[in-house]
């Protein structure tokens, strides 16, 4: 199976919103999608938080393996940029 990494970089949460949501709004993505995760990470680097995501993308030839990793990563940053400052 094809596996991508994604790495967003957060400047905050947004007003009302916890910070822990933010990772977990991440992570809701990639279930609702049917997406499976085989890791995820938050780290702080340079004061600023990253959080990491590898996820696999169902097998098909590379060309198409990589458009699925793109479009589901837009989607995924959409999705946090809902509850975070990017």
């Amino acid at each position: 199976m094809p596996s991508f990494r994604l790495e967003l970089e957060i400047l905050g949460a947004r007003p009302g919103v916890a910070p822990p949501a933010v990772l977990d709004t991440l992570l809701g993505f990639f279930v609702a999608e049917g997406l499976h995760v085989d890791a995820h990470d938050l780290d702080v680097v340079a004061g600023t938080a990253r959080l990491y995501v590898r996820f696999v993308v169902p097998e098909s030839n590379d060309s198409e393996e990589d458009a699925d990793a793109f479009v589901i990563a837009d989607a995924a940053r959409k999705a946090v940029d809902a509850v975070a400052v990017p």
